[in-house]
């Protein structure tokens, strides 16, 4: 009796079909599962065919990519002019300045690998001693930055902020606000949530009025109407206003969840 017993053995499974999985099946269930979904797909099918390959064309294959000045692009009327973009590079990226000192471009450059040196490694998890790296990157990178690309000492010429522009301004600004900005929002945040009535009514107030006060009301008060209340001749550093109404925003959008608060910025900085 004992040999008649049979072992059961489950056969493998059998491969779904074609149509159900695969780019086949992506493609009927995503583009073409409904009638509405099939014309829209079919619609946009006939624009990228009919619109695309005329602006890679034009864009790309018969662009003007060289030349110093646009009698190459007149000449050639069928593509993109990009010649302006080969010309004018340091300017786009760096401002008036560098574009009109190349042999200075090295200072944000250099500023620029420092930044991203001391960046990646903390994006890294296995990397050692990451305090010392993010105490660099908040608090030596800052004046580092200053004295390179802005100039002044150790024999580097000035670059004046005023004719700072392009990705530098941006980065600059966007560094500035991150850094102070954040911190500024979660200190207020805690203190509305602080027992002591003082602290949490002056928070609670401060918060709410930049909260109801919309942001292109403050933007525009701080970039147009406040210097016209000084006397003439008393002029605001451009870049120090922009990086004022750059914390200002920050503030404002970093309030929002869970730490709704920002500083006051507009009395700092001139």
């Amino acid at each position: 009796m004992a040999n008649d017993v049979k072992t059961f053995v489950p056969m493998p499974d059998r491969a779904p079909p074609s149509n159900a999985v695969g780019a086949v099946a992506w493609i009927k269930q995503n583009l073409f599962n409904s009638v509405t979904s099939s014309i829209t797909t079919l619609v946009f099918l006939y624009l990228i065919v009919m619109y695309v390959p005329p602006f890679i064309e034009w864009a790309i294959i018969n662009a003007n990519w060289t030349g110093t000045d646009r009698s190459v692009c007149d000449a050639n009327k069928a593509g993109a002019c990009w010649t302006f973009i080969n010309v004018r590079l340091e300017q786009i990226l760096f401002g008036l300045y560098f574009g009109s000192n190349p042999d200075q471009v090295w200072r944000p450059i250099s500023m620029f690998v420092l930044f991203f040196g001391l960046l990646i490694p903390l994006m890294m998890d296995r990397t050692p001693r990451k305090d010392i790296l993010g105490g660099l990157l908040l608090f030596v990178f800052p004046v580092v930055f200053y004295y390179i690309v802005h100039g002044g000492s150790f024999g580097i010429p000035v670059a004046n902020t005023t004719q700072w522009g392009g990705f530098l301004l941006t980065f600059t600004l966007a560094f500035v606000g991150i850094v102070f900005a954040l911190p500024i929002g979660i200190l207020l945040a805690l203190g509305r949530r602080s027992e002591l009535p003082v602290i949490r009514a002056l928070c609670v107030t401060y918060i709410e009025f930049w909260r109801g006060t919309p942001l292109i009301t403050i933007l525009f008060m701080a970039s147009v109407m406040l210097p016209l209340f000084f006397p003439a001749g008393v002029e605001f550093d451009k870049v120090a206003r922009d990086d004022r109404d750059h914390l200002v925003s920050i503030c404002i959008h970093c309030r929002s969840g869970s730490w709704p608060g920002c500083p006051d910025h507009s009395e700092r900085t001139i």
